[in-house]
């Protein structure tokens, strides 16, 4: 790569002598502190590993007393004989008012925690009765929210009028940079305050969950909570922060390609380029903080994102300021004088939601990862390939809104919190019309074909399971392939080998696998490209399912495709993926420039007009 010198890789390998049964990590039992002599969470978990020879069915778990817990299993090379394990657990003591930690359900069924620090007596009494909003606290990379570090980043502004949460993001990387299973945890974490007031049994002021200062470090996520949930901000703070993940990591190291192939990889990351969505933010109070020194993140992704903002927007709401000799990372960075005013002007000025500007634009990347923007949602896209935009001028005289749009084809209006509401009347695209007065679960299954070896669709769908725990800590099970997972209420994971595919809903003819043929793609204009069957064909693709679901097939012809398919299951910060990839086995040292046919599908499940197919 140019660089200098011969280049080594050192390897450290440590072994353990297996137990041959089922093994408890202890050291990752999650569980929540003890708040003034109360449990602040029901929830615990904790990983196991099977070392066994065989399966391991886990029959039950119970408490024995409040400082353990017994598992009981069984192997199925004796099933008539139970085993158990004790685990001992000292819990945590803290007051209500210090930061403690307390768990909640992830939206994928899996236990996760935050750092919770309750407002002050003295903010208490300031505030009296008001519902009090949020401070959402984004670790940078590498940082669990339980450490030292984080759980005593704010300390120094103690009586913020303000519920201090410090999410964790399920894994210190925050799963992706807070993009999108990372900032599934927020919210989640976020919802779960209620649930701790009843539990406590905190009679003080409430909680406003709509309402949140946000200030992030690094990849702290400040960025993309802005472009993304614009309507939940009443300021923030992103501090020593990447522009996007694209302006961060060289991706012009990639093997050069078809400029159709860089466009769909592009496409498909485009909601995390955080440059483009810069009008979204307009109107919200930004404080920006960069060390001039930092060599981690240089201060020209913060320079940038200002520039930007200056660009796109007439108002005065965002500030940049630049330490002198800084680095990325100093003790008091989330607490400086600068960043200390900021919080309590934004929460002491009755922490009401920013107006919003007289004008004011919506750039939409992903309708599935934006939220509403001065009350307005988008649900769909004329087409994926390009953004979707919409200018919206209010007029003063009479009260109208007035919308223009681009490649938007549906949206819906919602309330907000803000003291600016959401017009009856309305010009969309110099139409007028006038509004009237007037359960959320993510599961995950891994299933194999009917067709191929057990063992080599296994290993896969094992690879994938492992990796959906150590990236992102998620739950999965591996299953045959049968109606009852097709017909469940999740979504599925479906790894198919050889010359069929299971069934799909009966209107999905996009990607096809014929056995008297190979896999067959038909083009947005309804031709149809077949990839003969060969070594290293594959394909990683979405496909729609009843009420609402998803799919996510991992196909292969044989053991070489079933692989490079199966490597393109996303799973780190900054891989977001095309809506389908076809992969030969030039993939293996080309990357993208070696496959077949990429690219996203339109509303009606066909390719997309851009999509390339070689």
């Amino acid at each position: 790569m140019g660089g200098i010198g011969v280049p080594n890789v050192i390897i450290k390998l440590k072994a353990e002598i297996s137990n041959g049964t089922l093994a408890m990590v202890e050291q990752k039992l999650l569980v929540s502190d003890i708040v003034d002599g109360t449990l602040a969470s029901p929830f615990a978990s904790i990983p196991v590993r099977n070392e066994a020879r065989g399966w391991v069915d886990i029959l039950g778990i119970e408490s024995l007393n409040s400082l353990s817990l017994k598992v009981t299993y069984a192997t199925s090379e004796a099933p008539e004989s139970l085993l158990s394990t004790v685990i001992f657990h000292k819990f945590l003591e803290r007051t209500v008012h210090s930061p403690h930690k307390f768990t909640y359900l992830h939206p994928g069924g899996i236990v996760s925690y935050a750092i919770l620090r309750a407002p002050s007596n003295q903010a208490i009494c300031e505030v009296k009765d008001s519902n009090l909003p949020i401070l959402l606290n984004l670790h940078g990379a590498g940082l669990e929210a339980d450490s030292k570090q984080v759980r005593h980043m704010l300390d120094p502004v103690p009586d913020l009028h303000a519920w201090v949460l410090f999410p964790t993001g399920v894994t210190p990387w925050s799963s992706d940079d807070w993009h999108t299973w990372g900032f599934a945890d927020v919210e989640a974490a976020i919802k779960a305050i209620p649930d701790w007031i009843k539990i406590v049994g905190w009679k003080w002021p409430s909680v406003d969950a709509d309402k949140w200062l946000v200030s992030g470090h690094s990849n702290g996520g400040a960025w993309y909570a802005l472009t993304h949930r614009p309507d939940k901000i009443i300021g923030a703070a992103p501090v020593s922060g990447y522009s996007s993940i694209q302006g961060y990591v060289p991706y012009q190291m990639w093997a050069e390609a078809d400029p159709r192939v860089t466009l769909a990889v592009q496409n498909s990351l485009r909601s995390f380029r955080h440059e483009l969505l810069l009008r979204n933010v307009n109107g919200i109070p930004i404080m920006q903080q960069h060390g001039s020194a930092d060599d981690n993140v240089p201060p020209f992704h913060s320079r940038r994102m200002n520039q930007l903002i200056s660009q796109s927007s007439d108002d005065h709401c965002h500030e940049y300021r630049e330490l002198e000799g800084k680095n990325h990372w100093f003790e008091g960075v989330m607490s400086t004088p600068l960043l200390r005013k900021f919080y309590y002007e934004i929460l002491g000025n009755g922490t009401e939601l920013p107006q919003l500007p007289q004008k004011f634009g919506i750039v939409i990347a992903n309708p599935a990862d934006m939220a509403s923007r001065g009350g307005i949602v988008v649900d769909q896209l004329v087409t994926p390939d390009q953004l979707g935009k919409i200018d919206v001028a209010r007029d003063t005289t009479t009260a109208a809104w007035v919308l223009t749009t681009s490649n938007v084809l549906r949206i819906h209006f919602t309330p907000t919190g803000t003291s600016t509401s959401l017009t009856q009347d309305l010009i969309v695209d110099k139409r007028s019309l006038s509004l009237p007065l007037g359960h959320e679960r993510f599961e995950c299954w891994l299933v194999r074909s009917e067709e191929g070896s057990w063992h080599e669709i296994f290993d896969t769908a094992l690879q994938v399971s492992r990796n959906l725990f150590q990236y992102f800590a998620a739950d999965s099970e591996i299953v045959d392939l049968n109606t009852d997972a097709v017909l469940h209420q999740g979504n599925v994971i479906s790894v198919a080998l050889g010359s069929d595919l299971p069934e799909s809903v009966p209107w999905f003819h996009s990607i096809n696998v014929l056995a008297d043929h190979g896999l067959v793609v038909r083009k947005h204009n309804g031709q149809k490209r077949v990839f003969q069957f060969e070594e290293g064909l594959g394909a990683i693709f979405l496909r729609p399912l009843p009420l609402g679901r998803l799919e996510l097939v991992i196909w292969g012809y044989e053991s070489c495709g079933l692989r490079l398919a199966a490597r393109l299951v996303p799973m780190l910060t900054g891989l977001g993926q095309p809506e389908f990839v076809i992969v030969g086995k030039r993939c293996a040292w080309e990357g993208a420039a070696g496959a077949h046919a990429m690219g996203s599908f339109d509303n009606f499940w066909s390719l997309s007009e851009t999509s390339f197919v070689g």
